[in-house]
């Protein structure tokens, strides 16, 4: 199964994304989002814009803040039990059940609310990953 991503311009240099469905279990959402493929982010986490974009309500997730360090220093996210979906060239679908983090501390500058949301590791180690910016070309195979 193969599933095609995209390369973003915007972002300098352009960058790998994938369009997914996030069902958020015990949030009760359900959402369409880009995701930046990070092969060096051990977990898959919904950053500033997507939750403000998304309305989620971090209070509501019962699980506690998880630490993480990264670009924007150290910040707090909650993990909630999520399915990701992906749709396939041939319109099958995949679907991978993630503890994703969803942030949960307050944005430190604004410029980081800019940030994508991003697919990590606890989901694209099930994948093989095929990259050519070259050739303007992201798929990820199973």
């Amino acid at each position: 199964m193969r599933i095609r991503g995209y390369i973003n311009h915007g972002y300098r240099p352009p960058a790998p994304f994938v369009a997914v469905t996030a069902s958020f279990d015990e949030l009760n959402i359900e959402a369409k989002l880009p995701l930046l493929l990070d092969t060096g982010a051990s977990s898959t986490i919904i950053l500033w814009r997507d939750v403000e974009r998304l309305k989620i309500n971090t209070t509501l997730i019962r699980r506690g803040d998880k630490e993480f360090t990264g670009l924007g220093g150290l910040t707090k996210a909650k993990p909630t039990l999520t399915t990701v979906s992906f749709t396939s060239e041939t319109g099958q679908l995949s679907e991978e059940k993630a503890e994703v983090f969803v942030i949960s501390s307050p944005c430190p500058n604004r410029k980081l609310r800019l940030l994508p949301s991003i697919l990590g590791r606890d989901v694209l180690n099930k994948y093989n990953l095929s990259y050519s910016p070259r050739i303007n070309k992201v798929y990820l195979e199973k």
